[in-house]
């Protein structure tokens, strides 16, 4: 006897196969767009910074001869919403330019541009950055910074910028890093960052960097200055007990900088008010920095030999102020200026 649901079973199977095999040829098949395009920004951006995205003169955009014609979108990093500027028929949705702020709150966001067609898969370029805001107010970047109706000030006349500094034994010491931009680099080499961790600077930059009236500190007068927080410093040796007294605890866009370690009890002091900016390696123009949050580095005026010189620095996790010595050109570090 034939078994009928058998057949039957079959059949069906025989017909979903072909249904099946029917939709995937009519289906089409996309391809992937040629990397051909990417957008870009400074990592580190302030607070007030604008730029127009124009894609319809902008190399970004893919030639309507290979591809046809292409859609393009941003998505806004702080809403997360679409923003198109030309829809997948080529037609302009508006002006076909993206108005790229900065709103104040300070946080790090992403950027995304998207090419989409119906022929193509879609293609994403982003970038990162991080909102930083200058001052010492407690509305910047940098916050915790203790600022006194008593304390003293000093215009750089090159740049107009302002630094705070204290006196230790009749010797005025600035209380932020140097940010002149006449030599060295600002932290990745955004200008957004140079007022806020001051230029990272080799040494025979360092030799010059300070104002007129103001000098590079010797190797002495950082010992002179951690005499009286220290059972015995001296030069040439590293200081133990001194560097809580030089450090404070300074924020970053709401991030502790320095990180909390039993060894050390930061209680700024002697006024310095030394924050982690970490250093640079040197090759050729090209700078790496480092150490940002663990370590803060400054140069002295003093030579070892031809080709290296003394630094003083701070690591997170001991109350040491330690010497090191480092290669004058390879090596960029912090500068604080003194005044006599």
């Amino acid at each position: 006897m034939m078994d009928f649901r058998k057949i039957a079973f079959v059949a069906a199977i025989a017909a979903l196969m072909m249904a099946s095999q029917s939709c995937k040829d009519d289906e089409t098949t996309k391809d992937y767009f040629d990397d051909v395009y990417s957008i870009s920004l400074p990592e580190y951006i302030e607070v007030g910074y604008t730029k127009d995205f124009n894609v319809v003169d902008s190399m970004m955009i893919y030639p309507q001869e290979t591809y046809g014609t292409v859609g393009y979108f941003f998505i806004d990093p702080y809403t997360e919403e679409n923003d198109t500027l030309i829809y997948a028929d080529g037609t302009l949705a508006g002006d076909g330019i993206y108005q790229f702020y900065t709103p104040d709150t300070l946080d790090a966001f992403t950027l995304t541009f998207t090419a989409f067609s119906d022929l193509y898969y879609n293609k994403s370029s982003s970038a990162s950055f991080v909102l930083v805001k200058r001052g010492l107010d407690g509305t910047g970047s940098i916050t915790n910074f203790e600022i006194k109706e008593a304390d003293q000030t000093f215009t750089d006349p090159r740049d107009g910028i302002e630094y705070y500094y204290s006196t230790i034994d009749g010797v005025d010491w600035m209380r932020q890093n140097l940010a002149w931009a006449g030599a060295g680099k600002s932290y990745e080499e955004a200008e957004a960052m140079r007022e806020l961790f001051g230029q990272y600077y080799t040494w025979d930059e360092a030799q010059t960097a300070c104002p007129e009236g103001w000098e590079l500190p010797t190797d002495a007068d950082w010992a002179a200055a951690a005499a009286g927080f220290a059972e015995e410093a001296a030069a040439g040796k590293d200081i133990e007990g001194a560097a809580g007294a030089f450090m404070e605890d300074i924020y970053f866009n709401s991030i502790k900088m320095w990180e909390f370690w039993r060894e050390v009890k930061i209680t700024n002091k002697a006024g310095l008010s030394v924050m982690p900016v970490g250093y640079a390696t040197v090759e050729g123009n090209d700078y790496v920095f480092d150490g940002l949050y663990s370590y803060a580095a400054f140069w002295t005026a003093d030579e070892v030999d031809t080709d290296s010189a003394y630094a003083r620095y701070i690591y997170q996790d001991k109350d040491m102020v330690y010497l090191a010595s480092m290669p004058k050109k390879d090596f960029a570090a912090s500068v604080r200026c003194i005044r006599k």
